[in-house]
């Protein structure tokens, strides 16, 4: 359905609703039809208890569509305006008599369109079998321009009381086709289904037609149509359509019929796409019957309008009366051929409704135009999406009921059918009539259907007559595709000779399981001989699970050869024989539950001699995940949101018995019973993405009856992301409360299946959810035979099946038993090629290949012991973290669902190791110094092994980077000792590697300095000051040394001075107590141990003297200031920022030169000052520092 069509069906069911609320009144609905899209379309109206509803429901269709409605495209054929004059709905007969605008612009497909609607709307009302519309008293029909005679009438009906159709002359018209509609070619009926032209109306019953022209023909009958029934035939010129898809007229055109068949309506013998050539296409139908004279006229089409079933109208006010009564025999035959057949033939329709035989009243051109018995088939409802449309796409369904109108035909003529529903000729076989004992040989049997289409699916096969067969140990051969009536089909199969000779025979025959034998019996009769043989088989070979169950294991393998024959086999489980085999399976059963066995298998011949055995194979059985036969209800909880929900009760009235447990769950249905159970402990993880639910149930069969087994799907966040339904339910839709329903909750709503007719009695129903694809992954079950295949909705794909429902939300309305509830899945597969990736020194990711479809996750094991876990579908890694670095770990990871686990598959895998850092590698040496020694010795801090580093590859170059290529040296142990091969700077560059051989992490160290040198420093220069002080002083050092490579070390007296910026090096030296002159050694040294010496320098340890300012100017103080220091006070006075003046008031201030004396005194405080006296001519002033200075 388009996007557009579906926003106007959401917008018609929004105004619906409102409407239904506003007549709060009303208290009953029909429904009525109109048209969208060019097909009829149902609304519902609601309506008053005291109007008939067949008569409020002519009344609604007159009333038309409401504004609501039209705006989303649903339309009327019948003029707006028009009203009724009379109206007379009897038991049988609806007669409606409407206003003279009924038939303003009326013409042939209009009529048409109008009786659609009137007999679509009162086919909700089974009584009613004739629909007279008229205006004025006539039928509407007779305003129409007529119709010209063409042809000869039909042969009047002798009835043979023979077999077949021979001379006898048969039209079938099948439906439409594409039409010029005034601006393209047509289709004449939508696909409301979505399901393409395998169901679309006018492809569809060419597809029909196909089968009943071959039952009538093959049965000697003429058979006509005015359709192109050969789908190959191509091309309409115009068009550019296979013909197949054109419609009558175009196909009468172009055939060269004449004008008076094709163009009787608008008179036009011209263009093709002329105005109103629908109306000839439809007139044209039956005149081509009367054109080729034919005995009888059948109009096919199937039905929409919603409903389902068969019904077939005739006509009692034809334009040629004289047919009238053979009409209504000919549409009675085909009718009940048509539905007898179907009820006997189709699985599950034994209650295909049989909607009557119909009068028209001149309401439909196909029945009322043709000069000889006519009748219109409505097949079934193309617009019923989950039933009928879905049928008329098979082949089978479309062959039986073929048939079933042949045989109807037959039965009009008074014949019987040449052919039955289930019919065959054999055509040839191959099987010999003289056999060697023990050998196989290769042997066929073609036959050709002359019945419905054989098919695999619906139980057709070769079957040995009387259930055994001596010579072949099969007993049914099965069927390939489609065999469709008049085909030939081979089968090929093997037949091996009994070892002990003698005549066997061996009979076949076409059978279809559980219905009937069919077709003539092949009977062969076979001489064995016998010969001596010392030659034992070959070994079988490819022995292969093909199925599992919960206590059963199916294998195959393929035959072993002998030189006279294979006789058998013999199974052996866990090494022990089992049993034994003349064919090429076996089935182990009575096993264990989730349960591996292993098995072999060798072969034998008549002697016995026995082969070598096969090869081994395991098997592992279904899991049982929850059962349930109800010893009590510890199991289920009561759901507390359904209303007046009661527990149900243990019953001993019914007891199915095949799981522990003496009682059935019995719900009376006076109440609701709504319980659950939980596949998991929570909603939110765990559960099963494949699983099969089932339940046995036991009701009495009857309507009323709503009860279901659901399973519930939710998500990752535990939102119930959808559901599914096996059950009965009795309300429409589905709207078939006798028969079992399957049913899938999705985003537009409840999808309902049809599981067919309910039976009294217990009954296993199952729901086989397989892994989503979302296609075919969902499988209905009815006493273990698959009744439908369905596809989950978009909703499921990352959802699993966590609970279960049992009963309903609602009171159930008839009693019902329930017993063995069962959930079984399948373990899944265990993961390959499980490897671990360092991610970290703390983590590791366990990569593998996910062989499994059916896991909701991965776990990771040490031992027993799970270390990690990943509940996403469909994944590669699993990541482990908590662990030690460069550690070597040997892990399993196992898939799982729910309690369901794989075996483990093992790897391994290593952490990274502890990157190389300055903190765990360290040097006996510094970096940036020069050394003249050329041994580097390097340090592991903490060694190496596991929870550290497995090694380092090394470089000891003189680049501060480094390229890894992997080819570099490894250090593993102890320290390593680098020497510097030249003068320079060198650096060790590593990379951490763990046992496995993965590097984590770089360190590049250095640059270490190395210096081969010979010659001595130069010391320029040493200043020491100041140059007389008192012990306990610091004396000043300052020098300038000079190398050729560089000085990298200057002392003084021992103490190292420090490199102030280019060649000078400054430091302290403390003054010895002792007076006198002291020396200060200087030496200067490099990094290859190449030291210069310098001692002119040195300073005066001297006594400190006290004197007053004038006392400065003395002579005698020119000799005193050589070897004294003196001592001043007084009044501060600052000069400048390097020099102040004391004045101790005798009017002679002493100079005091200290840079940074500020920091101590400032003017106009008193204070003291040492220093060493200098006189310059009349000045006077000493040398001092800001230590020397004392504030008072």
């Amino acid at each position: 359905m388009s996007q557009d069509r579906s926003n106007r069906f959401l917008l018609l069911a929004s105004a619906l609703i409102l409407m239904m609320l506003a007549t709060t009144a009303s208290a009953a609905t029909v429904a009525v039809r109109f048209f969208s899209e060019g097909e009829l379309c149902t609304v519902s109206r609601a309506v008053s208890n005291d109007v008939p509803l067949a008569e409020s429901a002519v009344r609604a269709l007159l009333a038309g569509p409401f504004i609501e409605e039209k705006a989303v495209g649903i339309t009327s054929r019948i003029p707006a305006g028009v009203t009724i004059k009379k109206l007379s709905i009897t038991s049988d007969t609806a007669q409606i008599d409407l206003s003279a605008d009924v038939v303003a612009g009326l013409d042939e497909v209009g009529l048409r369109d109008i009786f659609d609607q009137f007999r679509s709307t009162l086919g909700d009302f089974p009584s009613i079998k004739s629909i007279q519309l008229t205006s004025n008293g006539k039928p509407l029909a007779y305003y129409l321009p007529a119709v010209p005679e063409v042809g000869e009438p039909a042969r009047p009906l002798v009835k043979g009381n023979a077999v077949g159709l021979g001379g006898r002359k048969v039209c079938v018209g099948p439906s439409h086709g594409r039409v010029w509609n005034g601006s393209s070619w047509g289709w004449m009926r939508s696909d409301p289904c979505g399901f393409g032209e395998a169901v679309l109306e006018d492809t569809n019953s060419i597809r029909l037609v196909q089968f009943l022209k071959q039952y009538i023909v093959q049965d000697g009958g003429t058979f006509f149509t005015h359709r192109e029934l050969d789908e190959t035939n191509c091309c309409h010129p115009q068009a550019n359509m296979p013909w197949w898809k054109m419609c009558t007229l175009s196909w009468l055109m172009h055939n060269g019929f004449p004008c008076s068949v094709w163009g009787t309506y608008t008179g036009n013998c011209g263009a093709e796409t002329a105005t109103g050539r629908s109306n000839d296409d439809l007139r044209a139908r039956p005149l081509y019957a009367d054109y080729v004279g034919a005995d009888i006229y059948i109009s096919h089409h199937t039905n929409a309008g919603g409903g389902t079933g068969t019904e077939t109208w005739r006509d009692s006010k034809m334009s040629y009366p004289a047919h009238v009564a053979n009409s209504l025999a000919l549409a009675t035959a085909v009718n009940s051929g048509i539905v007898n057949t179907i009820r006997s033939t189709f699985p599950g329709e034994s209650e295909w409704r049989d909607r009557g035989v119909k009068d028209s009243a001149a309401g439909s051109g196909e029945t009322r135009i043709p000069n000889r018995p006519a009748c219109l088939i409505e097949l079934a409802f193309h617009d019923h999406c989950t039933r009928d449309g879905v049928y008329l796409t098979d082949d089978f369904f479309r062959s039986l009921s073929m048939w079933g109108i042949y045989s109807g035909i037959c039965t009009y003529f008074g014949n019987t059918p040449g052919w039955a529903k289930y019919s065959g000729e054999l055509v040839s076989d191959t099987i010999p009539t003289l056999m060697n004992a023990g050998q196989t040989y290769n042997v066929s049997v073609t036959l050709r259907n002359r019945g419905v289409c054989w098919m695999n699916t619906y139980g057709f096969k070769l079957g040995a007559v009387d259930g055994s067969n001596p010579i072949s140990a099969a007993t049914r051969q099965t069927i390939s595709g489609t065999v469709r009536p008049g085909n030939t089909y081979t089968f090929n199969f093997t037949m091996t000779a009994p070892v002990a000779g003698g005549t066997y025979t061996t009979k076949w025959r076409m059978i279809r399981e559980g219905y009937e034998w069919f077709g003539p019996t092949l009977t062969k009769n076979i001489t064995v001989t016998t010969q001596d043989d010392d030659e034992p088989p070959t070994a079988p070979t490819n022995l292969r699970v093909t199925g599992v169950t919960s206590s059963s294991i199916s294998l195959a393998w393929n035959a072993s050869t002998d030189n006279i024959g294979v006789a058998g086999y013999r199974i052996f489980r866990n090494g022990t024989q089992i049993g034994t085999a003349t064919g090429t399976t076996y089935n182990d059963t009575g096993l264990a539950n989730n349960t591996t066995y292993s098995y072999q298998v060798d072969a034998y011949d008549g002697k016995p001699n026995y082969s070598g055995k096969s090869n081994s194979v395991q098997g592992t059985t279904i899991a049982v995940i929850f059962e349930d036969g109800f010893a009590n209800l510890n199991n289920w909880v009561l759901d507390p949101v359904a209303s007046g929900n009661t527990m149900p009760t243990l019953s001993t009235a019914q007891n199915h018995g095949s799981i522990t447990g003496a009682n059935s769950v019995f719900m009376a249905g006076e109440v609701a019973n709504w319980v659950y159970h939980d596949f998991s402990t929570n909603l939110t993880s765990g559960g099963y993405r494949s699983g099969t639910l089932s339940g046995w149930i036991y009701d009495n069969a009857v309507s009323g009856l709503r009860v279901a087994l659901r399973a519930y799907m939710y998500d990752a966040a535990g939102n119930n992301s959808t559901m599914y339904w096996i059950g009965v339910y009795q309300l429409d839709p589905p709207g078939i409360p006798t028969h079992y329903i399957g049913a899938i909750l999705t985003s537009s709503g409840w999808q309902y299946h049809d599981l067919g007719v309910r039976s009294a009695g217990w009954h296993k129903l199952a729901i086989e959810v397989l892994p989503y694809t979302g296609s075919n992954d969902l499988k209905f079950y009815v006493d273990g035979a698959l009744k439908q295949t369905a596809s989950q909705p978009a909703s499921a794909a990352s959802s699993t099946v966590r609970r279960t429902y049992l009963g309903f939300n609602y009171k159930t309305n008839q009693p019902v038993y329930w017993d063995d509830i069962t959930l079984e899945s399948v373990p899944p597969a265990a993961p390959t090629n499980v490897s671990g990736a360092a991610l970290s020194t703390t983590s590791i990711r366990w990569n593998f290949t996910d062989k499994a479809n059916n896991e909701i996750g991965h776990r990771v094991y040490n031992g027993s012991t799970k270390v990690a876990e990943r509940e996403v579908f469909d994944i590669s890694y699993v990541d482990e973290t908590n662990l030690a670095p460069n550690t070597t770990y040997n892990r399993t990871v196992k898939a799982y669902a729910g309690i369901l686990e794989s075996a483990g598959t093992a790897g391994s895998g290593t952490t990274l190791s502890v990157p190389p850092s300055t903190s765990n590698v360290t040097c006996d040496k510094n970096v940036n110094v020069t050394y003249g020694d050329d041994k580097f010795t390097f340090t592991a801090v903490g060694g190496f092994g596991a929870g550290k580093v497995d090694h380092y590859m090394v470089v000891w170059d003189k680049q501060a980077t480094h390229t890894w290529t992997g080819s570099e040296a490894t250090w593993s142990s102890g320290t390593l000792v680098q020497t510097a091969a030249s003068t320079g700077s060198w650096y060790l560059h590593l990379r951490g590697v763990n046992s496995a051989g993965v590097a984590n992490g770089t360190l590049d160290l250095g640059p270490f300095i190395y210096n081969s040198d010979s010659v001595a420093p130069q010391i320029n220069s040493v200043t020491v000051a100041p140059a007389m002080v008192i012990g306990g002083d610091a004396v000043h050092v300052s020098v300038d040394a000079t190398d050729n490579v560089g000085v990298t070390g200057v002392k003084a007296n021992g103490v190292s001075l420090t490199n102030s910026g280019g060649n000078i090096w400054t430091g302290d030296i403390v003054a010895l107590a002792g007076l006198g002159v002291h020396p200060v050694s200087v030496v200067a040294s490099d990094a290859s141990g190449n030291n210069a010496t310098d001692a002119s320098g040195s300073y005066l340890t001297a006594l400190i003297r006290g004197a007053s300012n004038k006392a400065a100017w003395g002579v005698e103080m020119n000799a005193a200031s050589t070897i004294y220091l003196f001592k001043f006070w007084g009044k501060v006075v600052e000069v400048d920022n390097n020099k102040f003046t004391l004045d101790d008031g005798s009017g002679s201030p002493i100079t005091v030169i200290a840079p940074g004396y500020k920091t101590k005194v400032s003017t106009g405080d008193y204070a003291a000052a040492r220093g060493i006296l200098s006189i310059d001519g009349l000045s006077r002033a000493i040398q001092s520092e800001v230590n020397w200075i004392t504030k008072y």
